[in-house]
């Protein structure tokens, strides 16, 4: 077997959660950004999901399963990301 890797089953309220927080940190830094330029954020413009790319398996790790003859599990962690861009319509202040 070559990169075997256990999943969620079903991810779709943790993918909920990495959306939610693409969100709230492109706004927090949206805000920064539009008080340096003094002025503040208006109306969404477009909003784009950016489907994070996986890498690619490195070559060590597959060497290393394919001269194991038993299968070994080991503990690990899973990482759920989500990465958007969202275009807001700046303002002025007055």
């Amino acid at each position: 077997m070559n990169g075997l890797e256990l999943t969620f089953s079903d991810d779709a309220a943790v993918r909920a959660r990495a959306r939610e927080a693409a969100w709230l940190d492109a706004a927090s830094t949206a805000r920064q950004y539009a008080q340096l330029a003094s002025a503040r954020l208006g109306r969404v413009l477009s909003v784009v999901d950016n489907v994070p790319v996986q890498g690619p398996v490195p070559l060590a790790r597959m060497q290393r399963a394919a001269s194991v003859e038993q299968v070994a599990v080991e503990p690990g962690d899973s990482t759920v990301a989500a990465a958007i861009t969202v275009v807001w319509e700046l303002q002025d202040l007055t």
